[in-house]
């Protein structure tokens, strides 16, 4: 017997349950994509001091290329990595928690690192189609010669026809990475099993997704614009209160942990929030597949 589709109240409500119960372990999954940040700042600091501890002779240049982009490559990947598989581990264990209350943190399964990354290479391929022909449409709207208003609107008309299909398509394989790991299906049939489940409901699952994540978007949103402005605050008091004059100095030194402080911020804020996203978009499944 078919069940009805989750109602949005309902997904919200059940998501942030689960949400509550399980807030530990998920964030302990989640805490994985804060070395990104970390990463990144280490990257900065050897990319910076290969730049000014060198000479600026032609071989020491070519030198420092060649170094900056083996640097650059190497925690690219690692980035990629990290950002992967924790996504993996906290999709599978959301749909896990989703049928046994009694689910534990899965392993790192590096099997499905590769069959994930082909999926999200496939994605990004779909969507480069409606770019690419928004962007044609643009461009044979955009002769020259034409008035400002005129270059507005070919402007507008190429970007919604990069847009709209763009958001048809998100919508329609949105579960392709969840169809990989619980169905076992891999490239193309992941992008087709999804597209199957969102088949005749294409407006209801629309729904579903786009306000739990504005609702995540909108918290994200605050808590980032807060912290920055608590912190700048506090930055700016200390330097009242001792009397510190911001010299060249001090500025090349603070500069660089206010930046890293800012990057850091929205990741922080990930990590402790969007498993919410994560949890509703697996119950989102269970429901489409019951009803399928």
């Amino acid at each position: 017997m078919a069940h009805a589709l989750i109602s949005i109240r309902d997904l919200l409500v059940k998501s942030w349950r689960q949400f509550t119960r399980d807030w530990t372990r998920v964030v302990r999954i989640s805490a994985w994509w804060l070395l990104i940040p970390v990463l990144s700042g280490v990257r900065q600091a050897i990319q910076y001091g290969i730049t000014f501890g060198a000479n600026e002779s032609e071989k020491s240049v070519a030198i420092i290329i060649l170094a900056l982009f083996v640097v650059l490559l190497v925690f690219g990947v690692a980035n990629i990595v990290i950002s992967l598989m924790t996504t993996i581990r906290l999709i599978a264990f959301t749909l896990e928690r989703d049928h046994d209350a009694q689910a534990k943190i899965p392993s790192w399964n590096w099997n499905l690192f590769g069959p994930m990354l082909w999926i999200l290479i496939l994605l990004v391929f779909v969507q480069l189609i409606p770019m690419f022909i928004g962007f044609l449409v643009g461009w044979i709207l955009y002769p020259s010669g034409i008035s400002q208003g005129q270059e507005f609107l070919a402007i507008a008309i190429g970007f919604l026809v990069y847009l709209i299909p763009g958001i048809y398509l998100s919508n329609l394989f949105s579960f392709s990475m969840q169809s990989l790991i619980e169905d076992d299906l891999h490239g193309r049939a992941a992008l087709v099993a999804s597209a199957k489940l969102v088949k005749g409901r294409w407006w209801q699952t629309f729904w579903r997704q786009f306000v739990p994540g504005l609702i995540f978007a909108l918290i994200t949103l605050v808590l980032v614009v807060l912290l920055i402005f608590i912190i700048s605050m506090i930055t700016m008091g200390v330097f009242a209160v001792f009397h510190i004059q911001v010299t060249l100095a001090i500025g090349l030194t603070i500069l660089p942990i206010a930046a890293f402080g800012l990057f850091l911020i929205p990741y922080l804020v990930n990590t402790f929030l969007l498993p919410y996203f994560i949890i509703s978009q697996a119950k989102l499944f269970h429901s489409m597949k019951s009803v399928h």
